[in-house]
């Protein structure tokens, strides 16, 4: 069977990038602006920054079980995906809390307080605020001296269900549980009987079964499913890329059932089926292949738009308009992600690539691993 996917052009990089433009203009909220027109589109169902986020988690998904098909090394996948997203994360966190913490408090409150004391000032401390987020699980959102108690930056919450995305494939690579599509299919069958059933009545999740109830934010709160959702939806549209008909025809109609379900109230049993499939083929006939050359800045920004976005409100950036502030929130984070993959991203990159066969060739475990991995994986390499 033909692969539709065999050749590296694709256009997923300008994708995310264009996912996390969309999260910038859908926070244009920040400024004042009711600016997401989805929200009103589709009822509020959903969100243009929800939507992007959901696609972001299914070429993820996509992404990373291409990527096991092709190098089946857990030990090599930990790392890569480690790489990927701590050092950057870790290098925000020390940047809002040493840098941007101390700096706005000093242009709000000037001389009233130290380098030092504007670190640990009030009951939610900038020092607080890096003691709660380091472990990437975000469990405090705000400084109390910054932007009125608000936010400091309400796009973390993903990261942390992004990992154990990351997670739950790895685990489900070394059981074996990547060697046949069914398995995945059950899995996502099984989240979306959950949200079928929440799209009916949302306290159905919690009598389903004590795992469903007790699960919390796993499966509990509809935009976490949905995280959930969307990955599985990438890896099973890797799966099943040469049965699927990669067509105009099959493009149009996921399309329309998708719009039909925001105007008709069916979003949430729709999106699952429609949106994996939509995604990966603009993905792989939109011809813009050469994003990729430039960078991927599009996890820069994610992390950077929404403190920028506080700051630029702050200074009052707004008064000018939605078009003004928009393009000054997209510009000026596209130019601190453009630093951030320069001297974080793409170093940790490399890193992570040194690290992974240096441990490979000092091993031959990984080796034998993966060779048993790949069995399930046609015309898989060895690691």
């Amino acid at each position: 069977m033909d692969d539709p996917f065999a050749t590296r052009q694709n256009s997923f990089s300008f994708l995310r990038f264009a996912f996390a433009a969309a999260v910038i203009f859908s926070h244009c909220c920040i400024g004042g602006f009711n600016a997401d027109w989805l929200d009103a589109l589709s009822a509020k169902q959903t969100t243009m920054g929800l939507m992007a986020v959901l696609g972001f988690f299914v070429v993820s998904g996509f992404l990373l079980m291409r990527s096991l098909a092709e190098n089946p090394s857990l030990e090599r996948f930990v790392i890569h995906r480690a790489a990927r997203l701590l050092p950057a994360f870790w290098t925000y966190l020390l940047v809002i809390v040493f840098i941007a913490a101390p700096a706005i408090i000093a242009w709000q409150m000037p001389g009233r307080f130290g380098y030092w004391e504007s670190l640990h000032l009030g009951p939610k401390s900038a020092l607080n605020y890096l003691a709660g987020n380091w472990t990437i699980r975000a469990d405090v959102y705000s400084i109390s001296p910054l932007f009125r108690g608000t936010a400091v930056n309400g796009s973390l919450w993903t990261l942390y269900h992004e990992a154990m995305c990351y997670l739950g494939l790895a685990l489900c690579a070394a059981a074996g549980g990547l060697r046949r599509t069914w398995i995945t299919g059950s899995l996502f069958v099984a989240v979306y009987l959950v949200q079928f059933a929440a799209s009916f009545d949302p306290m159905a999740v919690y009598e389903m079964s004590p795992l469903a109830a007790h699960s919390g934010q796993f499966l509990s709160v509809p935009s976490f499913r949905g995280l959930y959702l969307a990955f599985l939806g990438g890896v099973l549209t890797w799966q099943l890329r040469g049965r699927l008909q990669w067509s105009r025809g099959w493009f149009l109609f996921a399309s329309a059932a998708l719009i039909g379900s925001l105007l008709y109230n069916g979003f949430s049993i729709v999106w699952p089926f429609a949106l994996p499939y939509l995604v990966i083929w603009l993905a792989q006939k939109l011809p813009l292949h050469g994003a990729e050359r430039w960078g991927d800045f599009s996890y820069g920004l994610y992390i950077y738009a929404f403190p920028i976005q506080q700051i630029l409100t702050l200074a009052g950036w707004n008064r000018w308009g939605l078009k003004v502030y928009f393009a000054a929130s997209l510009l000026t984070t596209l130019a601190v992600a453009v630093v951030s993959w320069f001297l974080v991203e793409r170093p940790s990159l490399r890193f992570g690539r040194w690290l992974a066969r240096r441990c490979a060739s000092r091993s031959k475990r990984p080796r034998a691993l993966a060779v048993d991995i790949a069995s399930g994986f046609p015309g898989a390499v060895e690691a």
